[in-house]
């Protein structure tokens, strides 16, 4: 094999395995593999910027045995316009292939390459939520059966009684979500949805915002929300709900969730800035954000945060300045906006 690979979708290339790759930043995106070079080879931004880097999973194996496949997680830092950092890209690839020399003048065996990463600065270990829900999906990728905790979180779905709950395991919860599109699993989520307990809820809505969700399931989870004082209940919500089907149905809901004096609440400013951020396109509802989060108890850190962290997401820039412009702008709002550019001066 060449050892001279300038990406590392090149070098998985030359192994002739199968490739999938996930973005696990804001949500878990599947991303075309021809986008994923093009974001390699610098031609492109990163579609989902989070923290100013790409959060990447993985997957390759072996086109004739799925069982022989590897997963890798890997970080990799963006520039200013969410461009890949060439420098950074260069120094993975040589540490990359400097490692894989070494194992393979040891074992000469080229298809074990999860050794390579070993030691790795840009090699990084998701959430617990996140490694669930990631690994479901690889299973489903693979083609192989979901894990030993997959029947109880079912059968929890499809059971009336909805309070014994605290047996089941985030993976199984996780093997649920990932097949919403199976007729039976939506049918029962859709009745239990509205009676779990907060905790198991809030649980099944982390697992859910990577999928997408029709009127019937959006609208049992938007009358939860709605009817709750709950900040964590409605910010779990809100996660599942960022890949509704209807993008005029998330506007409306999370509109009036901001309307609510409860959505000053920091955990639901983040929900909608991390996970339902496509909302914040329109500019009634950025506006009716940036009012909350000035009044946020968080302060200053918060309000910074967020916007860094908004800003850099494609598109969004300009729209914010002009918020920020805005003369109806609230004095608060002014004040947090004048703090917000001396901070970013300095």
């Amino acid at each position: 094999m060449a050892t001279n690979s300038t990406t590392l979708t090149d070098f998985l290339l030359q192994t002739d395995a199968q490739i999938r790759i996930f973005d696990l930043g804001r949500r878990i995106n599947k991303i075309n593999l021809s986008d994923f070079q093009k974001f390699e080879r610098g031609e492109i931004p990163h579609p989902y910027p989070y923290e100013q880097t790409a959060w990447i999973g993985l997957i390759y194996w072996n086109k004739k045995d799925t069982r022989q496949h590897n997963i890798w997680f890997l970080r990799v830092p963006l520039d200013e316009t969410g461009f890949i950092q060439l420098s950074s890209r260069d120094e993975f690839m040589h540490l990359l292939m400097s490692r894989f020399k070494e194992y393979m003048e040891r074992s000469g065996d080229s298809g074990a390459l999860e050794h390579v990463l070993k030691d790795n600065p840009y090699v990084f270990k998701p959430t617990d939520d996140k490694m669930a829900v990631f690994h479901s999906k690889a299973l489903l990728v693979l083609k192989q059966d979901p894990t030993q905790f997959y029947p109880d979180a079912l059968k929890y779905t499809q059971d009336k009684d909805h309070e014994s709950w605290q047996h089941l395991g985030i993976q199984g919860i996780a093997d649920v979500a990932v097949r919403l599109d199976q007729k039976e699993i939506h049918q029962a989520l859709s009745i239990a949805l509205a009676n779990m307990p907060e905790p198991v809820f809030c649980a099944f809505c982390q697992s859910m915002e990577n999928e997408v969700l029709d009127i019937e399931l959006a609208t049992v989870i938007a009358s939860r929300i709605k009817n709750s004082d709950s900040e964590q209940l409605i910010a779990n919500g809100i996660r599942a709900l960022a890949c509704t089907h209807s993008m005029q149905f998330k506007n409306d809901t999370l509109h009036t969730v901001l309307s609510n004096t409860t959505s000053s609440q920091n955990m639901i400013l983040v929900a909608i800035a991390a996970k339902a951020w496509e909302v914040l396109e329109n500019e009634k509802t950025l506006k009716l954000f940036l009012e909350k989060l000035a009044n946020s108890d968080a302060g200053a850190e918060l309000f910074n945060s967020l916007m860094v962290d908004l800003m850099f997401m494609p598109g969004f820039r300009d729209n914010i300045l002009a918020e920020f412009r805005n003369p109806d702008r609230s004095e608060k709002l002014s004040r947090a906006v004048g703090a917000f550019f001396q901070s970013v001066s300095h």
